[in-house]
């Protein structure tokens, strides 16, 4: 289950590509956004929305969703290697109104993000 990466057409501009996804991991009430800063290679939309579905049926009911996030992260990561990877999953609980938020970031070592990218985020 590999993420298809494609060259980055914007290689060597500062530019924060992102992406949203709604109603994910057996939450109805979820939404996905993930940015990330591209270096030599991005994925597209639909490749990700793939591959976040395709890691939804791995996981079983009683999984967390700390797991999937992680999972989704470490996936994009190891395919496109960008500069910098955000993902931010916020679930509404249905049955009791609560909300969780789980972020996660992952960055290439030594990376700062430039200042324009980083008011963006």
């Amino acid at each position: 289950m590999q993420l298809t990466v494609k060259p980055n057409p914007l290689k060597g501009k500062n530019a924060l590509l992102c992406f949203k996804s709604k109603g994910v991991f057996k939450f109805n009430n979820a939404e996905v956004h993930f940015s990330y800063v591209p270096d030599r290679e991005i994925v597209e939309k639909e490749s990700f929305t793939i591959h976040i579905k395709k890691i939804e049926k791995e996981f079983s009911e009683s999984s967390s969703i700390e797991s999937f996030a992680n999972k989704v992260i470490e996936d994009f990561y190891k395919a496109a290697l960008p500069f910098f990877a955000k993902l931010d999953i916020t679930v509404r609980h249905e049955t009791t109104g609560e909300i969780q938020r789980i972020q996660m970031i992952e960055t290439q070592p030594n990376y700062k993000l430039p200042p324009e990218v980083e008011k963006l985020i």
